[in-house]
């Protein structure tokens, strides 16, 4: 993926959630430079590992909310 920097800078963050303390993520980028494909693998590390449960959701340019309550 080429990627290990940004992954491990959520893998950090996460530690960090995990331990109580608030963290805030912003994934931003033009369109096709990878960001789906860098929250995959970082959700799916989460996954494998047994560390959580990943919930996700995405937003259609033809919507008017970008949040879908589970």
């Amino acid at each position: 993926m080429g990627r290990e920097r940004e992954v491990e800078q959520l893998e950090q963050a996460f530690s960090r959630a995990k331990q109580g303390e608030l963290r805030v993520l912003r994934i931003v980028g033009p369109s096709g430079v990878g960001k789906t494909v860098l929250l995959d693998a970082f959700t799916r590390g989460i996954t494998q590992r047994g560390d959580g449960t990943v919930f996700k959701s995405r937003c259609l340019s033809a919507e008017a909310s970008s949040y879908k309550g589970v």
